[in-house]
C-alpha cells in the first residue's frame, strides 16, 4: 500500500498514468489533482477528467477553457464562478449549444447567451430562463430550427401568430403545442395539414369537421382519416379520399375499420364500399365491422357474397341456408362452400358448383354426395383430383365409377380403394393413360407376369419396364422388338438367345439399325447382318471388323447408301473405308479386271472416290 501511495504522488507516473488511463486522475494525489500540468494533460487525453480535478482547477479560467474548447459539456464539472463567466459560457455553448444547462441562472438569462447556444442547439432553448422563453426573437429562431421547441416556449407565444407559423412551417406536427385559440385557425391548421397531414389530430374539434381541411390531410395521407370527426368520417367524399389512398402494405396499421362508427355500421353502402376496397386483404375484418342487422339483410349480403365470396361465414343462419347467396359465395370465392349450410351441403346442384371451383370442397358435403358418382367424376376431370382423397367408401370401392375415373384421367387411380388398386382391368387401364406420375414399382409383382399389360406398360417406359418384368419377357421376341423401339440399348438386356438369332436380329436392325452392336459377337461378323445395318447407317461401317471393311459388296452398298442420302463424303470419312490392302490394289490389274463392276458402279470409280 505503501508503493502505491508513493506511485499516486509520483508526478511522472501519473503524468504517464493520464496518458494510458484516461480515469486514472481519479487515483492521484490532492496534490497531484491541483496540478496544472497534470490536469492538463488528463482534460487533453479525456476531458471528462476535469471532475477529477482540484475545486481550485476546477475555477480556473485557463484549465476550464481548454476543456470546454473539445466539448462545451465539460462545463458540467466547471466551478460555480466558472459556470458564470460569460466569456468560457459562449465558449462552451459554442460547441455544445446543449451546454447551457450547466451556465449559471444569470447566463441561462442572458439573450446573447442562449442565442449562441440556439444557433448550435435549437433544444438549448429549452435551458433559457423564463424571461428569455418569453422573447418573441429568441422563440423565433429556436422554432424555426425546430418546430417542437414550440413547446417550451411561455403560453404567450404560444398564441403568438409569427412564433406559431414559424414552428409548424418547420415541423407540422408543432400545431400540437399551439394555443387552442390558434389550433381553432383554419390558415395556420391548413399549413400545419401541408407541411405534415396528421397534424389534423391537433386542430380544434370545429375544424376537424372541416370537410375541405379533412380531404386535404386525407390525400396528404391515408392515416389522417382516424382524425376527421366522426360526421365527416361517414361522408362519402371523405371516405372515398381515405379508401383511394388506401393499400395493402398499411393493412397492418389500418385506420379505417377501427374508426368507424356504429351509425356507419349499419350504412349499406358504406360497408360495401369498405368491403370492396378490402376484399383482396382484410374483407374478413369488414365483415367483422358489419352491423347485426345488415348480416341479416338478404340484398346487402347477396352483393357482399358477390365481391367477397367469404362474406357468406359472417352471414345470418338464414341466409347461409338461401341457395342463390351460396352459389354466388361459390362463384366468387372457391373457399365459401364451406359456410354454407348443412341442407345445401346435402344439395347436389350446390355441391357441383362447389367442386367444379375445387374438388377438394368435397370435403365440407355430405355424407351421401362424397357417394355420388356424378359429383366424383366432375372432381375425376380436374387435371389434379386431390379432392377425391375425400370420396366415401361408395366411390372409391365401386369397380365400375373406378374405370370411369381412371379412364377420364390416370391420376385418379390414387384415390382409389387398396383393392381397385391391385385390380388387373383398372391397372392396365391406368397404364394405357400414360400418367405422368406413374410408379411402376407400386404394381403388384403378378402383373409383370402378364404379357399384355407388359406390352401396355413398354409404352409408358420401355426401360423401367425392363427392370421390373419377369426374366421370361427378355426373351420374348414381340416384347423386345416394342422395347428397343423405344430405348435401341434395351437389346443388351435381352436374353442371348435373341441375341444370338439371326433372323431377330435382323428384324431388329430394320426398327433400329444400332441394334447391330447389341447383337452377339458371331452376329457382329455375319455379313448379311452388316449388309442390313450399313444399308441403313453408312457410319456403322467404321465399326466392322477387318474382313467386312474389305468386303466390296459392303463396300458397295456403303457408297451406294451415302450417294442415295447426299451425304458429303468427307462426313463418313471415304478413305478409311478401305483398308492398306484395299488401297494397295488400285495398280492390281487383276482385282480390276475380275472386279470390273458391281451392281453397275465401276471399281475404278469407287478408287476415284477414296481418292477425293
Amino acid at each position: 500500500m505503501k508503493k502505491i501511495d508513493r506511485l499516486l504522488k509520483d508526478k511522472d507516473y501519473i503524468m504517464y498514468a493520464v496518458k494510458e488511463d484516461s480515469y486514472a486522475l481519479m487515483y492521484a494525489s490532492d496534490e497531484l489533482k491541483n496540478d496544472r500540468d497534470v490536469v492538463r494533460e488528463a482534460i487533453k487525453h479525456n476531458v471528462w477528467s476535469l471532475e477529477y480535478a482540484s475545486e481550485e482547477l476546477k475555477n480556473d479560467r485557463d484549465i476550464v477553457l481548454f476543456a470546454v474548447q473539445k466539448n462545451g459539456n465539460a462545463l458540467r464539472y466547471a466551478g460555480d464562478k466558472i459556470k458564470d463567466d460569460k466569456d468560457v459560457v459562449i465558449l462552451a455553448v459554442g460547441r455544445n449549444g446543449s451546454a447551457l444547462k450547466y451556465a449559471s441562472d444569470r447566463l441561462k438569462n442572458d439573450k446573447g447567451v442562449v442565442l449562441v447556444a440556439i444557433e448550435n442547439d435549437p433544444y438549448a432553448f429549452r435551458e433559457a430562463s423564463e424571461r428569455i422563453k418569453d422573447d418573441k426573437e429568441v422563440a423565433l429562431l429556436a422554432v424555426s430550427k425546430n418546430g417542437h421547441i414550440l413547446k417550451a416556449v411561455s403560453d404567450r407565444l404560444k398564441d403568438d401568430r409569427d412564433v406559431v407559423l414559424a414552428a409548424i412551417n418547420q415541423n407540422g406536427s408543432a400545431l400540437g403545442y399551439a394555443s387552442e385559440r390558434l389550433r381553432n385557425d383554419k390558415e395556420i391548421v391548413e399549413v400545419a395539414i401541408d407541411r405534415y397531414p396528421e397534424s389534423l389530430r391537433s386542430a380544434s374539434d370545429e375544424l376537424k369537421n372541416d370537410k375541405d381541411l379533412a380531404i386535404k390531410a386525407i390525400s396528404g395521407r391515408y392515416s389522417a382519416y382516424q382524425f376527421v370527426s366522426d360526421e365527416l368520417k361517414k361522408d362519402d367524399d371523405v371516405l372515398e379520399t381515405a379508401l383511394k389512398k388506401y393499400h395493402y402494405r398499411y393493412a397492418e396499421n389500418d385506420v379505417i375499420l377501427p374508426y368507424i362508427t356504429e351509425e356507419m355500421r349499419n350504412n349499406k353502402d358504406i360497408m360495401m364500399r369498405l368491403l370492396y376496397a378490402y376484399r383482396y386483404y382484410k374483407g374478413y375484418e369488414v365483415m367483422y365491422y358489419v352491423s347485426d342487422d345488415l348480416l341479416k339483410d338478404r340484398s346487402f349480403i347477396l352483393n357482399a357474397v358477390s365481391c367477397y365470396g367469404s362474406a357468406l361465414e359472417n352471414a345470418s343462419e338464414e341466409l347461409r341456408d338461401d341457395k342463390e347467396v351460396v352459389l354466388k359465395a361459390i362463384n366468387s370465392d372457391r373457399f365459401a362452400f364451406k359456410y354454407a349450410s348443412d341442407e345445401l351441403k346435402d344439395d347436389k346442384e350446390v355441391v357441383l358448383a362447389a367442386v367444379d371451383r375445387d374438388g377438394e370442397n368435397l370435403q365440407f358435403a355430405s355424407e351421401r354426395l362424397r357417394n355420388d358418382r356424378e359429383v366424383a367424376l366432375v372432381i375425376g376431370k380436374r387435371e389434379f383430383p386431390f379432392g377425391l382423397k375425400y370420396a366415401g367408401e361408395e366411390i372409391i370401392n365401386n369397380k365400375e365409377v373406378a374405370l370411369e375415373l381412371v379412364k377420364i384421367n390416370s391420376n385418379n387411380y390414387s384415390y382409389l380403394s387398396e383393392e381397385l388398386k391391385n385390380d388387373k382391368e383398372i391397372i392396365l387401364e391406368y397404364v394405357s393413360g400414360i400418367p405422368e406420375y406413374y410408379e411402376l414399382e407400386k404394381v403388384p409383382r403378378r402383373l409383370w407376369k402378364n404379357k399384355k399389360f407388359i406390352l401396355k406398360a413398354i409404352k409408358r417406359d420401355a426401360t423401367e419396364v425392363f427392370d421390373f418384368m419377369d426374366e421370361k419377357f427378355k426373351d420374348d421376341e414381340e416384347i423386345v422388338l416394342e422395347a428397343i423401339k423405344r430405348e435401341p440399348t434395351l437389346l443388351l438386356s435381352a436374353s442371348e438367345r435373341l441375341r444370338d438369332n439371326k433372323d431377330f436380329i435382323l428384324s431388329a436392325i430394320k426398327e433400329e439399325p444400332l441394334c447391330f452392336y447389341s447383337a452377339s459377337e458371331r452376329l457382329q461378323q455375319d455379313k448379311d447382318i452388316a449388309l442390313a445395318a450399313v444399308s441403313l447407317d453408312a457410319f456403322i461401317y467404321k465399326d466392322l471388323c477387318n474382313v467386312l471393311q474389305d468386303d466390296i459388296d459392303i463396300i458397295q452398298v456403303v457408297v451406294e447408301q451415302s450417294i442415295e442420302s447426299q451425304e458429303d463424303y468427307a462426313t463418313i470419312d471415304i478413305d478409311p473405308l478401305f483398308n492398306n490392302s484395299m488401297n494397295n490394289r488400285e495398280n492390281d490389274e487383276d482385282f480390276i479386271k475380275n472386279n470390273e463392276s458391281y451392281n453397275g458402279v465401276k471399281i475404278k470409280e469407287l478408287f476415284k472416290l477414296t481418292n477425293k
